[in-house]
């Protein structure tokens, strides 16, 4: 072949090869200048570094004390947007919901969790997901509106089961760990609402319970390393293989469950969430609806009921553990919680879930722990189902979207002290103070089990401080306010002692 020729074909394809790289060089960095700020990524690995050694919602807080409320990060492959102020909240999960309801495409604990069939929380916006919230919606408000004489019986006899336990526990004198009784009480209001089924003692099957709800949160957190590095399912990691075992569980739990209850059903009576979705399939089934019966699947309804009952034992109880400790450390709350309920309950010391707005000061003790505590640091990741723009930047089809729920509660910018445990803030009219709050999500994903996740921490808080003081165990340093950060924010293990009062 022509020398010559050769000569120039290389410069040919050398000046091509510089040419597409130099053109997506420009075209990258005019892009990124349309995104929000944020770190420089690294190849392949992006801005793991900066998240790396940290809890990921202090991590998070710490990036937007630089880059403010919109920070943009590559994990891996992925793009992602972090939302850090409450404004910032508004202005795409409420003005533009429909927009920033997606979820994430590609992560790999949910395709292995859910397999062929679909839940709420995860799945992506569309008819689907309307059918399975509608029913949920009309089931969770019959039990506490229109039926709410069946919730207020489950509630006052888990009521009374905790007062039993509680007043037991008192005459030991000895310290004791709260979370397995507090598990247990919130489970059965859950369970008897949505599975008619109540768990009687903390024993093996309840404990065994309790650890597959803890494996699959701690998998399913925000950020998974097996989402960001898929190819590490093949290999032993030991947080992986117990998720696998406790989905294998849960599926067979999920299946005796159905099993029994089609075995017990009764024509035109819905003994809780269950019968419900039953009922509906067998429907779809003499109409021969086959959209309907595929998104009644036993695949979906398992899924559907276990998400509401394991994603609500596990924030329900965080929530009244984290109660607990914050009222340790602040006894003159407890006081004054106590002669709030002395002054406005029975004998009983039960106070009304139904009846909140009455006891203002529980109320605020409550919302200020959720404030502070934060239960659920970072949100469930959310996608972008079209290209936008949110504070005159652009924001990307496809790129999965974080709400810094902690940041949003500990904004210097928004809260008065806010690393301070403070009620007041919620007892005096100071709306602008309280905007930078949710506890419970917003716009088209707010949590569907609040209403009653709100009864429980009520209910089990004034139950508990209605007749005792809590205390630390003597010679033991107070219980750390500082969790176990993940999905949700565990407190570390603590012990108690409780005084009856006089």
């Amino acid at each position: 072949m022509n020398p010559i020729f050769l000569d120039w074909a290389c410069t040919l394809l050398l000046g091509i090869i510089t040419f597409t790289l130099t053109y997506v060089y420009l075209d990258s960095r005019k892009t990124r200048a349309l995104l929000p700020p944020g770190p420089r990524a690294l190849p392949l690995l992006g801005n793991i570094i900066q998240l790396f050694g940290k809890d990921l919602h202090i991590a998070l807080t710490d990036l937007s004390k630089t880059y403010g409320d919109l920070v943009w990060l590559k994990l891996g492959g992925e793009s992602v947007i972090v939302i850090n102020t409450m404004n910032a909240v508004v202005k795409s999960f409420v003005r533009q919901g429909r927009v920033f309801s997606g979820r994430p495409r590609t992560r790999k604990t949910v395709e292995v969790m859910l397999g062929d069939g679909h839940d709420i929380c995860m799945n992506d916006v569309g008819p689907e997901l309307k059918f399975h919230r509608k029913i949920v919606h009309h089931f969770l408000a019959s039990q506490t509106k229109q039926g709410k004489d069946k919730l207020t019986n489950i509630l006052h006899q888990e009521a009374g089961s905790f007062h039993q336990t509680l007043e037991e526990l008192c005459k030991s004198g000895k310290p004791f760990d709260p979370k397995f009784d507090v598990a247990r009480v919130v489970a059965n209001v859950l369970c008897q609402c949505i599975l008619n089924k109540r768990f009687a003692k903390v024993d093996e099957e309840f404990h065994t319970q309790l650890r597959i709800i803890q494996d699959i949160v701690d998998n399913i957190e925000s950020f998974n390393i097996v989402d960001m590095i898929p190819w590490l399912e093949h290999f032993p990691v030991p947080s992986w293989k117990r998720f696998k075992k406790s989905l294998a569980k849960k599926d067979d739990w999920m299946a005796n469950v159905l099993k029994e209850h089609r075995e017990t059903i009764t024509e035109g009576v819905s003994r809780d969430l269950v019968d419900t979705m039953l009922f509906l399939q067998m429907e779809a089934t003499a109409t021969n609806n086959t959209v309907d019966l595929g998104r009644l699947s036993d695949c979906n309804i398992g899924h559907i009921v276990y998400e509401l009952f394991g994603g609500g034992i596990e924030s329900t109880t965080m929530s009244i553990l984290w109660f607990m400790i914050y009222m340790i450390r602040h006894p003159e709350w407890q006081d004054r919680i106590y002669q709030e309920l002395k002054s406005k309950t029975d004998e009983s010391g039960i106070p009304s879930p139904f009846d909140r707005g009455s006891y203002p000061i529980l109320e605020a003790c409550i919302k200020e722990v959720l404030r502070i505590a934060c239960v659920l640091p970072v949100g469930f990741p959310h996608r972008t189902m079209s290209d936008t723009t949110l504070d005159g930047y652009h924001i990307p089809k496809d790129t999965m979207v974080i709400m810094n729920i902690w940041g949003i509660h500990h904004d210097d910018q928004s809260w008065k002290d806010p690393y301070v445990f403070n009620p007041e803030r919620f007892l005096h009219h100071n709306p602008s103070e309280r905007y930078s709050y949710l506890p419970f999500g917003i716009g088209n994903r707010v949590c569907l089990g609040s209403v009653i996740a709100k009864m429980e921490v009520f209910l089990f808080c004034g139950c508990l401080l209605s007749k005792y003081s809590i205390k630390c165990p003597e010679n033991e340093p107070l219980p750390d306010t500082k969790g176990l950060s993940g999905l949700t924010m565990r407190p570390l293990p603590f012990k108690i002692i409780l005084e009856e009062r006089k």
